[in-house]
């Protein structure tokens, strides 16, 4: 079953490093601000079978891990519209 964007079964797709940082940047919180971010490490294989990026993602007072698979060179994610605790995996 595929999970909410951004979980280890449905990583953020993107490309290299550089691409989970523009995806990150894009968002925001509840409040207009950008979260704060934190790569936290590789998490094995993921659904394409490519070592996904956990991300440690911190809004306000509420704390996430992202997971990004950025061996998608042609794709750029688009990142969710809204607020934190709508546009990021619980």
């Amino acid at each position: 079953e595929e999970g909410k964007l951004g979980s280890k079964t449905n990583p953020v797709l993107c490309h290299q490093p550089s691409g989970e940082r523009e995806y990150l940047d894009r968002l925001r919180c509840s409040n207009g601000t950008p979260p704060g971010y934190e790569r936290i490490g590789s998490f094995g294989e993921g659904p394409d079978a490519h070592v996904i990026d956990g991300y440690d993602v911190v809004c306000e007072d509420r704390r996430t891990a992202v997971f990004m698979d950025m061996y998608h060179e042609e794709h750029i994610e688009t990142a969710p519209v809204g607020k934190f605790k709508m546009a990021l995996p619980q």
